[in-house]
């Protein structure tokens, strides 16, 4: 069987905007359906997935002509867990604190199909007043910025997308394009899909250098990328607590994880070595842990869960000492905000050495076998203090609610014709 990376290569060729002719195009359609019906997305139900939520909850479903005017529209697939809603709410509620207008708009994919509400982050922000949910769409809709967030909700055979007069479009990509030997989406098509409904080429960009070389490799650098990475941000202050050296008492590790098995390394070896069940240790996870008790056979005597959404993020963290973060060797983690959550928390991070282009100095990288050294010069007042700190300045620095709004500021400028500065 081809490389998975030749199979998108040869689909998305049928879609690129110098494409073939009709004919060969609906005949890449058929092959790409059939391509992803196999490889995981059944995109023919995505239409019935929409159904699932109710929207007369948050609408009052009256039609009308006047044109409504947005700063931000951000088009998603609202019922998503995790990192991607989060990422969607907290920039929300950074546009409303500058007096930003927002709206959203759902498109579904068929892997939510099974859940039939928004994600709690995002119902929240909804009825905090902080955006419309604009579904469905009754009347005129303009926006300076329209972003589409996971470009699956772009794959073939999915609902139309909505009428907007956007003077700018960018599409964010926070997933690989491959996970565990399935397309997920097919990046040229997604694309043209929003080039030809929207009149202009979407600016694209990767949430962290992961997915940018990803992407690279697998499209050979013929998908034009957008300079900056659209990272993830953050309320800092929700996070922010005073930190102290673990002294006189066991050492707290934590983990924060959807309950997925992506979201852990495969083989018990790697999780007993990442999180040792050892005296003067505890190991506390907010995510559950049926995938690692299923792999060890049995629950660690030093483990304390806590099930996916059970605590909030931020009083979990205040709790622990260090946060160690192994996951799948096959996942490509496309940014990890569960891990600047915790380094705006001031806590050390122990992760593996591919997230160093990412995080810089501010991580300790390692394999699972060296994390009980590291977790030993941690014992060390001084140099436990050294890393809290270089972990909380670069969070300060680099992922606060400035640098989203400067670029939807810089998007704002090429609608106006100014240009970026």
């Amino acid at each position: 069987m081809p490389k998975i990376s030749s199979l998108i290569r040869r689909f998305s060729d049928r879609y690129r905007e110098d494409g073939a002719r009709a004919t060969a195009q609906a005949a890449g359609r058929n092959i790409l359906r059939a391509a992803l019906y196999r490889l995981g997305d059944d995109s023919n139900e995505t239409g019935k997935a929409l159904q699932n939520i109710d929207f007369s909850t948050y609408t009052d479903g009256q039609d009308t002509a006047e044109i409504r005017t947005y700063d931000v529209i951000l088009a998603t697939d609202l019922r998503f867990p995790g990192g991607s809603s989060s990422s969607s709410a907290q920039e929300i509620l950074i546009q409303a604190q500058a007096g930003h207008k927002s709206g959203l708009f759902h498109l579904p994919t068929y892997k939510m199909r099974n859940r039939s509400s928004p994600a709690p982050v995002i119902d929240a922000v909804v009825r905090g007043g902080h955006a419309d949910i604009l579904n469905p769409c009754t009347g005129p809709l303009r926006t300076r910025v329209l972003l589409f967030r996971h470009p699956a909700i772009l794959n073939p055979n999915g609902v139309d997308l909505p009428d907007i007069d956007a003077e700018e479009v960018g599409l964010i990509i926070n997933h690989p394009p491959i996970k565990f030997g399935q397309i997920e989406y097919l990046l040229p098509y997604a694309i043209r899909k929003l080039r030809q409904k929207y009149g202009k080429a979407p600016h694209v960009f990767p949430i962290g250098p992961l997915i940018r070389q990803q992407i690279n490799e697998i499209y050979d650098g013929t998908i034009t990328l957008a300079s900056e990475d659209w990272v993830n941000v953050f309320d800092l202050e929700r996070f922010s607590t005073n930190r102290l050296p673990p002294v006189d008492r066991p050492l707290r590790i934590g983990r924060h994880s959807r309950p997925n098995v992506e979201k852990w390394p495969h083989n018990p070896q790697d999780i007993r070595a990442a999180y040792p069940e050892q005296a003067g240790i505890e190991v506390h996870v907010l995510g559950g842990s049926d995938i690692p008790e299923r792999l060890l056979g049995r629950l660690p005597s030093n483990w304390v869960v806590h099930e996916f959404g059970e605590m909030d993020p931020a009083d979990f963290l205040k709790k622990i000492d260090v946060f160690v973060y192994f996951h799948h060797p096959d996942w490509v983690e496309a940014f990890g905000r569960v891990i600047l959550e915790a380094m705006a928390a001031g806590l050390p991070v122990i992760l593996p050495p591919h997230f160093e282009p990412l995080l810089g100095n501010a991580g300790i990288y390692c394999m699972p076998d060296d994390v009980l050294a590291e977790i030993q010069r941690l014992r060390d007042p001084d140099y436990y203090m050294y890393k809290s700190e270089i972990s909380r300045e670069t969070a300060l620095r680099r992922f606060n609610p400035t640098v989203h709004l400067d670029r939807i500021a810089a998007l704002s400028r090429l609608a106006a014709g100014e240009g970026l500065c």
